[in-house]
């Protein structure tokens, strides 16, 4: 699933579709999958293959780098390792990421783990504000009203 996910980001950052529908709020779920332990090496890859003059058409197409695009994209926190969310927030930003339960395949029980997982990385309040509603509340038309804070 994992790489799937990852597969997922890579398609929808490479196809130019990030960049042709910018209002469209992507999701993709489980930090990316391998995005943000693989990200530089994208990144590396394709300025050697620019300056060998090896992209791809498609590839060539794209103005700038692919984390360009893939921080164009949500990414929801679930995950079970603090350490994984941790390098998420540098590679991709508080910013691009938004909260995620993997209800109904998780328990009701662990619904609340992502926020301990939060604490647990050394996000700030104001971090943690961004991922629980600020992030995904503006792109729906929604308030940043402080829902989901408490607990």
């Amino acid at each position: 699933m994992l790489f799937d996910d990852s597969i997922a980001a890579m398609r929808l950052a490479t196809s130019g579709l990030v960049e042709r529908y910018p209002n469209v709020a992507w999701i993709v779920p489980h930090l990316g999958g391998t995005i943000p332990f693989v990200a530089r090496r994208i990144d590396r890859t394709w300025s050697n293959q620019q300056r060998a003059g090896q992209l791809t058409a498609r590839q060539a197409a794209l103005p700038a780098p692919p984390t360009t695009y893939l921080r164009g994209i949500y990414y929801d926190v679930l995950t079970y390792d603090a350490e994984a969310l941790r390098l998420a927030k540098k590679v991709l930003g508080a910013d691009r990421l938004v909260y995620g339960s993997d209800f109904p395949y998780a328990s009701r029980d662990n619904i609340g783990a992502g926020r301990e997982r939060l604490r647990e990385a050394g996000f700030t309040d104001a971090e943690t504000a961004l991922v629980l509603r600020d992030n995904i509340a503006g792109r729906l038309g929604l308030a940043a009203s402080g829902v989901g804070t408490t607990g």
